[in-house]
């Protein structure tokens, strides 16, 4: 079983009682100034499943934790977690003069032969129909 604990603008870990889970290929949970997502768009190339708890959230502050077994045809993408800046939504790219950005990562547990990526991308755009980001509907950066 791998771990990766994502933190955006700030690691922020909390001993509360605020730890939420979601387990579908799409869910999405309110995150204070964000949105936490899972995107489990490559869910029929392998066996298995992922799993993302938002351990924090605070004004600009969120952290939260995506656990994921796959196995089968190790070199396709399967699953992420995301998180969406809910104050972002419906802006023009023009508008956006700054995003100012920290983050930090780690893997809580690494087994022999991981095949793992972290990455910051920036999406742009939304299917007419409210679905998920595709190539057809969006820009990355």
């Amino acid at each position: 079983m791998h771990l990766l604990q994502h933190t955006v603008l700030a690691l922020a870990l909390a001993a509360g009682g605020l730890a939420q889970t979601i387990t579908g290929q799409f869910d999405c949970l309110p995150a204070g100034a964000y949105t936490l997502c899972q995107n489990l768009w490559g869910i029929n190339s392998g066996v298995g499943s992922q799993t993302s708890t938002l351990n924090s959230a605070s004004g600009n502050n969120v952290a939260w934790s995506t656990t994921w077994n796959w196995a089968n045809n190790q070199n396709n993408v399967k699953s992420y977690a995301n998180v969406i800046a809910n104050n972002a939504k419906g802006k023009q790219l023009q508008s956006i003069q700054s995003a100012p950005t920290t983050w930090d990562w780690t893997y809580q547990s690494q087994s022999a032969g991981i095949r793992a990526d972290v990455s910051y991308d920036i999406w742009f755009g939304t299917a007419p129909s409210g679905e998920p980001a595709s190539t057809a509907s969006s820009y990355e950066m």
